[in-house]
Parts: C-alpha cells; structure tokens; sequence
C-alpha cells in the first residue's frame, strides 16, 4: 500500500461500489497488530474483513468487502 495508505484506502472506497471486493498483499512488518488494522478498516474504511491470512512468514493477503462509504481513514500505529 506504501506509506500513504490512508489516501489508498480512500479511493479504494470511493471507486467501490458496495459488495465491490479490495484485495490487499502487506509484508508482516507493515503492521504492529493486524487486527487493529480490521478493525480500523471495518469501524472508519467502510469495510469488512472477508479473509485475512499469512502467506508464509513474509506477507498477509487480505480480502475486504465495502459495506458502507468512508468516515475517515487516519493514521494507524
């Protein structure tokens, strides 16, 4: 997603229609806590979390759903 994934999270909102699906690849290291991260994405991103897993010990592949327009998306630590 690269460093400025807040705005990545918003278009990727803006240009889904609802049930539209977001697909994500992440290295490990990008997140301190990966449920925090789907939490975040469902309570402000307007999405749910349809599977997320680890692929090996390098990556997490995501697969979200839209369910409702962007609140906000802030910086998550």
């Amino acid at each position: 997603m690269g460093t400025n994934y807040p705005d990545f999270l918003l278009e990727a909102n803006r240009v889904l229609k609802p049930g539209g699906t977001l697909f994500i690849a992440e290295v490990l290291s990008r997140f301190k806590d990966v449920s925090l991260f789907t939490k975040h994405m469902r309570g402000e991103a307007g999405f749910k979390a349809v599977r997320v897993q680890k692929l090996k010990d390098f990556f997490y592949i995501m697969i979200f759903e839209k369910v409702q327009d962007a609140k906000t998306v802030g910086i998550m630590d």
